[in-house]
């Protein structure tokens, strides 16, 4: 315990200690992330397929836009300012 106390690059080497302590810590999220990622790869390319073939087909979207400003209709109570126009 003596040593470092009169040591005086004790001060230097406890951080720099804990901080490649941190930087391994971070390299095994890290790596989790990666496995994870890995994992889902197939799902997000189906998704980003589909999403691809209804971009392309321009109806369907507008069909869904013409069905959400019917929904957002019905459900939407008018402004007090709406009703006096």
């Amino acid at each position: 315990m003596d040593y470092i106390k009169n040591n005086p690059y004790s001060i230097l080497v406890i951080p720099m200690l804990w901080g490649v302590y941190e930087f391994r810590k971070l390299r095994f999220q890290l790596f989790d992330i990666l496995k994870i990622a890995k994992e889902y790869k197939p799902v997000f390319n189906d998704l980003n397929q589909k999403i691809n073939e209804l971009s392309s087909n321009k109806t369907v979207l507008q069909d869904i836009q013409l069905l959400t400003k019917k929904i957002n209709r019905f459900f939407n109570v008018p402004k007090e300012e709406d009703k006096n126009s």
